[in-house]
This record gives structure tokens, C-alpha cells and sequence, in this order.
């Protein structure tokens, strides 16, 4: 069964597209409003968008592959005129298809691929989900000066045009060196692809990709201690407001 998810995902992972701060696109010949089961795909995680060489690293979002899966199983309950089906499902109901047992194979390759031409009979639509990059970054930077300019209260005695003696205080500019000493610099991490594959062609006809980072300010009162996942959320909320099957036609 694991190869047989591995095998429908390298469909997707060959037409997935490289994300670089937030898109989509629509195909304009499909009919979303036709569809009445999407099959979710198991959520794919990659890392190695970010350099990690020298004092580098990056550190994965902890139980990451459970937040993703509740947070689309927080999301299509949004959808509830849609059927959702899994792999494992789908697999079975082939594997039991009485009319497809001399087709039967023990070969992950064959399988996949019945399962693939059986497809339609149990879904219209594929839902793959990509994370990429999901945790946080740390950027190594060396210790370094920097100057700013504070200013001085002095005091001041001067004699006046008419001979008296004034005195008061006078705000002087005065540029000072900062020394920042060497730290890691740390970023809070969340990027994600979303597509939507006809399971008649095999082709993509929505997809949608966000990537997000922010420095994270962790001394900060304001700061917001979930990081990277606040920003995942709001991807998957992004995603699931722009995907094109909000509405369906009637029966």
C-alpha cells in the first residue's frame, strides 16, 4: 500500500510548482460544480529550501505530519456537500472488484496503476498537499558593530548681548558604536502547495502555493509562541477560501 501512495504521488510531485510567496492558478475547462468525491492524498513533507551549511540550521516543526492532518480535516468539514475518500479506500474497493481479479497483481507498479485507471468510479477529483519548510530557520551571523546617534543634555553658561550671565541645557548629537554579538538569527517557517488533479485525465486544474517566513521576535510580548504553524494556518485558511469547489451543481 505505501508504495502504491508513493507512486500517485510522484504524479503530483512532477507537476507541482515551485513556491515563491503566494499563487494559484484555475483551469477555465473544468466544472467544479460536478464534483461530488475528492480523494485526499496523505500530506508529502520536503525540507531544503533553506542553506543549512556551516552554523546554519533548521529545525522541523515538531508532530508536524498530525498538525497537518488536523488542520485538513479542519478545513473540509467546510465543505460538507463533498465526499471524502481516501487511498486506502479507493485501493480496497478495487482490490474486492470482483470483475477486475484476473487484473490483480502483486507488483506495487501494477497496482498503482489499476488503481489509477479505476480511479474515476470512486472519485472526480485528487487533492495532493505539499509542506515544504515547515519549523524554523536559523541564520547564523557573526558578531558585528553598528553606530547610532544619541544626544547629550548639556549644561551651558554664557554671558548674554546685554552682559548678564544665563546658563540652561542644550541637547548635543553624539554618534556611538553598538557592538551586537554573534547569535543565531531564527525565522518561523510555513510553506505549502495545494492541487486539485481530474481523476479522468490526471491533470492538474487548480493549484495553489504560499510561502511564508517572518523573523521571530521571541522576546517580544506580542509574539506569537505557535510561529510556524500560526502561519500554516492562515496558508490552509487562504487555500481553502480560494479553492474552486465552495459550490455544487444540483442533482
Amino acid at each position: 500500500m505505501r508504495k502504491t501512495i508513493v507512486v500517485l504521488a510522484a504524479l503530483w510531485l512532477l507537476a507541482a510548482p515551485a513556491a515563491a510567496g503566494q499563487s494559484e492558478s484555475v483551469s477555465p475547462n473544468y466544472n467544479f460544480a460536478k464534483a461530488k468525491t475528492v480523494l485526499i492524498m496523505e500530506p508529502t513533507f520536503a525540507y531544503g529550501g533553506f542553506d543549512v551549511g556551516g552554523r546554519n540550521k533548521f529545525v522541523v516543526y515538531p508532530v508536524s505530519a498530525e498538525k497537518i492532518t488536523a488542520m485538513l480535516g479542519d478545513r473540509k468539514r467546510n465543505l460538507p456537500h463533498l465526499q471524502f475518500v481516501t487511498l486506502t479506500y479507493v485501493t480496497a474497493r478495487v482490490k474486492a472488484d470482483p470483475a477486475l481479479a484476473a487484473e490483480l497483481s502483486d507488483d506495487p507498479k501494477a497496482l498503482s496503476a489499476l488503481v489509477r485507471r479505476e480511479m474515476p468510479k470512486y472519485a472526480d477529483l485528487v487533492l495532493y498537499c505539499d509542506i515544504r519548510d515547515f519549523g524554523w530557520f536559523y541564520e547564523w551571523q557573526e558578531a558585528y558593530y553598528t553606530t547610532k546617534t544619541v544626544i547629550d543634555k548639556v549644561r551651558y553658561h554664557e554671558r548674554s548681548s546685554d552682559g548678564k550671565r544665563v546658563s540652561g541645557w542644550m541637547e548635543v548629537p553624539r554618534t556611538v558604536d553598538v557592538y551586537h554579538p554573534a547569535r543565531h538569527k531564527i525565522f518561523d517557517c510555513a510553506e505549502a502547495s495545494f492541487a486539485l488533479l481530474d481523476a479522468r485525465t490526471w491533470r492538474n486544474v487548480w493549484q495553489f502555493t504560499d510561502a511564508r517566513s517572518r523573523v521571530s521576535f521571541s522576546w517580544s510580548g506580542n509574539y506569537d509562541s505557535t510561529g510556524p504553524e500560526s502561519m500554516m494556518g492562515r496558508i490552509f485558511d487562504d487555500a481553502f477560501e480560494k479553492i474552486p469547489l465552495r459550490f455544487r451543481e444540483a442533482d
